[in-house]
């Protein structure tokens, strides 16, 4: 340790090599007859100031591909694999920390930007793992964190991305349902479910389409589409114009 300044540095570097791969760094625990021992990385605590960062990156590549960055837990051949937990720190000041995803950019004429994948888990006998996305709660009178699903703007030429929420197909069962529904409201007015095409500023006006389902089996009937207004003391209106 230093009084004044900069602690020493700790330095760890695998072998150069002139004609072929760089020598690897490889950091292991002990193996145990219960568990094998922990890797910890951590920074260390600052009384004074802002504790330091962990930063995990691949180097920079000139001639191919840059390197991947994997994290990932082992198999389990008599238990559950792993989690993965990605957490920020609580705070006692200002707003919480950001957990941010970024896919990479190309400057390449006709590249397309990476993409940022979220899926289940797949299961081979039972149901597959489900993606939740869900805003923060308020534990105290604040209003709960919203969750947005948009595509950014297209800034000069090109369309802006599509939106679609789907549900995947199924071959001997039913295809899984996509629902949009506002919570229910104790004491107050509960959220309105809007479906409205934007405005076009040179053609004509954006479609809205409410079509139900077709059936080729024999002997069934299609689908129906229904429009019904909300129950109350004083009734609802359905307006169609």
């Amino acid at each position: 340790g230093a009084e004044a300044g900069l602690g020493g540095v700790v330095e760890l570097l695998g072998g150069l090599s002139a004609s072929g791969p760089g020598g690897n760094v490889i950091i292991t625990s002990g193996e145990g007859s219960s568990a094998s021992g922990h890797v910890v990385v951590k920074t260390e605590n600052s009384p004074g100031g802002v504790s330091g960062q962990i930063t995990m990156g691949t180097g920079t590549s000139c001639a191919g591909d840059s390197g991947h960055t994997v994290i990932s837990t082992g198999n389990s051949t008599m238990g559950s694999g792993g989690d993965i937990k990605l957490r920020v720190g609580r705070g006692t000041a200002g707003n919480g920390g950001a957990v941010l995803v970024d896919a990479g950019e190309t400057v390449e004429f006709y590249g397309l930007g990476g993409s940022v994948l979220i899926n289940g888990g797949a299961s081979q006998y039972g149901a597959g793992g489900a993606v939740v996305v869900s805003g923060g709660s308020s534990s105290v009178g604040g209003d709960s964190g919203g969750v947005f699903i948009v595509s950014p703007d297209a800034i000069k030429t090109g369309s802006s991305g599509d939106v679609a929420v789907a549900s995947g197909n199924a071959k001997a069962g039913s295809s899984g349902k996509a629902s949009i529904i506002t919570g229910e409201s104790l004491d107050g007015r509960a959220g309105d479910v809007a479906l409205s095409a934007g405005a076009s500023g040179g053609g004509a006006g954006a479609n809205a389409l409410l079509s139900a389902g077709e059936t080729t089996a024999e002997g069934f009937v299609g689908g129906t589409a229904m429009i019904g207004a909300g129950r109350g003391t004083l009734g609802g209106a359905a307006l169609i114009t």
